[in-house]
């Protein structure tokens, strides 16, 4: 199977920068997968890609500079009617050209091309970003809509608890009963699991994160890491915890905190 990618139409730097320093990263490290991206400049490299047999295109973002491209525009929308379409547009242009039936886009992005000032371009990025997510989340096999989802802790018949995904802090192999339990740490207390580290990684495929071989963390409660100690940290509420990492996990997830946390980490 090939990779997953975001397909981009547009000649402007600043956007591309943002699709690959910062969504790529992103969705890479939110979903444990492989993502890349695609710059089309013309239609033939367009139709190339979303032909591909081996890959699955997530997205397309275009950027209608000129009038003359709404062509490219529409046929793409006619050709590949489900295919989510991320819009940026120059305010200049006639938005009523494009929103038309078959032609409105999942998202509209507008630019002034006179003054594109800081906080329009990162209100322009946060609105990328999120519409990103939340088309990705889609695609998951743990559907974050879906907050009943849990896993059962059954030591014995007489104790039976279910723990859903939201509560669950970090997950680490115990083998001190001489059997090899899953040791659940949760805001609720310590629970053990006999289902192995990989089918509760499958089970909450977009909340955990393996950050080794025998460990998963809860990505939303990443608050920073120690280099020096290879320890990722976490933090719920008045608690702070501490969980192993493997050098090559840790650096992932540095890479993610420096998109995520930019400059506010102190470690």
């Amino acid at each position: 199977m090939g990779k997953n990618k975001i397909l981009l139409y547009t000649r402007d730097h600043d956007l591309q920068k943002f699709l690959k320093k910062i969504a790529l990263p992103y969705v890479s490290f939110r979903y444990n997968s492989t993502y890349e991206l695609e710059v089309c400049n013309n239609m033939l490299g367009i139709y190339k890609s979303l032909n591909e047999p081996t890959t699955r295109v997530d997205y397309c973002c275009f950027y209608l500079e000129d009038e003359k491209e709404l062509e490219i525009y529409k046929n793409i929308k006619k050709d590949f009617p489900h295919l989510p379409m991320l819009l940026f547009a120059y305010s200049k242009i006639d938005h009523n050209l494009f929103f038309r039936p078959g032609l409105f886009p999942e998202l509209l992005v507008t630019i002034d091309i006179d003054s594109k000032t800081a906080l329009k371009v990162i209100i322009d990025i946060e609105i990328a970003m999120n519409n990103i997510k939340e088309y990705l989340d889609s695609y998951q096999p743990d559907e974050l809509k879906d907050h009943r989802k849990s896993i059962q802790s059954k030591l014995d018949r007489n104790n039976i608890t279910l723990i859903s995904g939201e509560e669950i802090i970090s997950i680490e192999t115990d083998k001190s009963s001489g059997k090899r339990l899953q040791k659940i740490l949760t805001t609720r207390g310590e629970y053990f699991s006999s289902l192995s580290i990989s089918e509760i990684e499958e089970i909450f495929a977009t909340m955990l994160y393996r950050c080794r071989r025998d460990a998963l963390i809860n990505k939303s409660l990443i608050v920073g890491y120690n280099i020096n100690n290879l320890e990722v940290q976490l933090s719920s509420g008045n608690y702070e915890y501490t969980v192993k990492a493997s050098r090559d996990k840790l650096n992932e997830i540095q890479s993610a905190c420096d998109v995520f946390l930019k400059n506010a980490m102190a470690c």
